[in-house]
């Protein structure tokens, strides 16, 4: 039998209030629980209480039956747990949880949400602008969802994304948003000034651009970087990095970096980053486990750019999610490039060097094996 009192008050609160409403209307005090929930962003959904019914509402209507899977939330040891017995970890809550709070309708069932007795309030979003020549980040961090209303003045945008992010342009949704280039130019990019055709062949993008960021464990997050024409048209010879990590005492040896610039240096990169390969004694082996990583460099020159990954690690003894915050810099002749930054594994604090060593300093930047890009 479930220990009601040692259940989060997301859970019993929030699902009692959702039980109510549904069965028997709710009163005006439903109001400000609504209010709460559509409004609030900076509180990882295990904080809520009754307005935490919001979730309840979004299972429906994502096409799961809260009454179906309440008993095996409540038999669920912990939140995290509880959160996956509901089904809410699944593509159709995490692909329209953030993008509801927006309310607009009119782009779609995706960017609304409904409910019995839902007010008319919006949850809040955080305004970002791309100009040429500059990356900017978005993120929504584990258990929350992040709105942003992002304002394009480059001519071409491209994006890359770790988890649940969903665009909406004004014409076009894009349901799961991955590694993508965009035309933003009023009337079309047209071609290179050579003459030769831009390659991907850009589809085109509105000026005003929503993104939806939905988390679960693992945080959400991305970086979109803005181009001139002329610059995207540089050097398309894809490049990579890649470190392969000595052995040590209980460290294992392997390649721990694996990242690639399809567009050359600057532009969007992407790989992962290998947590783990430990070797502990005794049978306690960590494997080595794949975190994503993208970030771009815009324009030309030396910079440095801020991203977050996070990804889970096996252990003998259950899964431990590994996150970080990463500043990663490139030279100003684009030969070398530096990944330094911290982050948290269960409970400890760690650095990138702790499974990169000192070679995270000075990696170099060396073409990409063919097909790599394919």
């Amino acid at each position: 039998r479930a220990n009601w009192r040692n259940k989060g008050r997301w859970l019993t609160e929030g699902g009692a209030e959702w039980a109510a409403l549904v069965l028997v209307g709710g009163d005006p005090s439903d109001d400000g629980w609504w209010r709460a929930w559509l409004t609030t962003t900076d509180e990882p959904l295990f904080a809520y209480s009754y307005s935490a019914m919001g979730l309840f509402f979004h299972l429906d209507e994502s096409g799961i039956d809260p009454w179906e899977v309440f008993p095996a939330m409540m038999q669920a040891p912990d939140n995290a747990s509880a959160f996956s017995a509901s089904g809410a970890d699944a593509e159709a809550f995490m692909a329209t949880w953030a993008s509801g709070f927006f309310r607009e309708p009119d782009r779609g069932d995706a960017w609304d949400l409904t409910g019995v007795r839902i007010s008319n309030d919006k949850g809040p979003w955080v305004p970002l602008s791309v100009d040429d020549g500059q990356t900017v980040a978005f993120v929504a961090g584990a258990y929350k969802h992040s709105g942003y209303r992002l304002a394009v003045n480059a001519e071409v945008v491209t994006f890359s994304t770790i988890g649940y992010v969903r665009l909406h342009d004004g014409a076009t949704d894009v349901a799961r948003l991955s590694a993508s280039t965009f035309c933003a130019k009023q009337g079309g990019c047209g071609k290179c000034p050579d003459g030769t055709p831009l390659r991907n062949d850009p589809q085109p993008l509105g000026t005003t651009v929503l993104l939806g960021v939905s988390s679960g464990a693992l945080s959400s997050s991305g970086t979109v970087t803005g181009q001139s024409i002329a610059d995207y048209c540089k050097d398309q010879t894809a490049v990579w990095v890649r470190f392969e990590r000595p052995g040590s005492p209980g460290v294992l040896p392997g390649n721990v970096v694996e990242i690639y610039g399809c567009q050359g240096p600057f532009g969007g990169w992407q790989g992962v980053l290998r947590s783990g390969g430990l070797d502990a004694g005794d049978g306690f082996v960590v494997p080595f486990a794949e975190i994503p990583l993208t970030f771009a460099f815009s324009g030309e020159g030396a910079q440095t750019t801020h991203t977050a990954t996070n990804g889970n690690v096996p252990t003998p003894i259950g899964n431990i999610t590994a996150a970080f915050e990463l500043d990663i810099a490139i030279d100003t002749d684009a030969t070398t490039m530096s990944i330094t930054g911290m982050g948290t594994a269960a409970t400890d604090i760690i650095s990138v060097s702790d499974f990169i060593g000192d070679g995270g300093s000075a990696l170099p930047i060396e073409p990409a094996p063919p097909g790599s890009c394919a």
